[in-house]
């Protein structure tokens, strides 16, 4: 459509953001919509994409580098900040809470991974950064319009989700009004867009194992802290002892000693 990158970011980000003052019950909507739509583009893309897979492509893999994407994936799976929400919508029914944070995540792991496969037997050592517009380059024109679509609505998809996540959060945990809330939910995430000068990749590297990290331990301790102090019964429980608590967190550690050190 022409036009600058930048423009085309706040663009994005301001109609976004805006989308963000409403409830619960209109991003829920939203977000119904954009998640199918993205299925369906993840689904044209791999299934354009299937005939030119190269099983060359995928004989470079080199287990040395196994963790070097760890940051990466890691931001792309957590998805923690949606089960307040899946609690919400499943108020009335609170047990499949359970069955759906499994078939949400599961459902997940498959598709990313058949993605990734596509993407790698196509492109091989030209993958992209990011990795439709590498596609797009050796199929065809079609496959990066489509690809950037996918694209748009992955990103639309997320930006929703997480940010009403965090919206709650200055509202219902630090106590602050709904309009105060909703500016900081987005002026912190805009500054520093506009200040950082870092890639695409190196942001969700950091972003996933830091923050994720960091999300994954105070995870572990509230499981155990309120496996000892609840008061009331749970949606549903996991086991959770001492030495698996130990372990847990000793992954997420070292997932961020490895992002920074390497």
């Amino acid at each position: 459509f022409g036009g600058s990158v930048l423009a085309w970011s706040i663009t994005f980000f301001t109609i976004f953001s805006l989308l963000l003052y409403f409830n619960l019950d209109f991003i829920a909507r939203s977000e119904l919509i954009l998640a199918g739509i993205m299925v369906l583009f993840m689904a044209s893309i791999m299934l354009f994409g299937a005939p030119h897979v190269s099983l060359d492509n995928l004989a470079g893999f080199n287990p040395i580098y196994s963790f070097l994407p760890y940051g990466v994936i890691f931001f792309a799976f957590v998805g923690a900040s949606a089960i307040p929400e899946m609690r919400a919508e499943l108020k009335r029914e609170p047990k499949k809470l359970m069955n759906a944070i499994l078939l949400g995540s599961g459902s997940v792991i498959l598709l990313y991974s058949l993605f990734a496969l596509v993407i790698v037997g196509v492109t091989g050592v030209n993958t992209t950064e990011v990795s439709t517009i590498g596609l797009g380059n050796i199929i065809g024109n079609e496959l990066l319009i489509l690809g950037n679509l996918f694209a748009f609505f992955s990103m639309s998809s997320s930006f929703l989700i997480l940010g009403l996540a965090l919206k709650w959060m200055f509202r219902y945990d630090y106590g602050l009004s709904w309009p105060v809330s909703w500016v900081l939910t987005w002026i912190v995430p805009l500054v520093i867009f506009l200040k950082s000068s870092s890639s695409f990749v190196s942001v969700m590297g950091v972003t996933g194992a830091v923050a994720g990290g960091i999300e994954g331990i105070l995870l572990v301790l509230t499981a155990w802290y309120a496996k000892k102090k609840t008061e009331r019964k749970p949606e549903y429980s996991i086991p959770l002892n001492g030495f698996l608590a130990l372990i847990l967190i000793a992954v997420f550690v070292a997932g961020i000693a490895y992002q920074f050190l390497f």
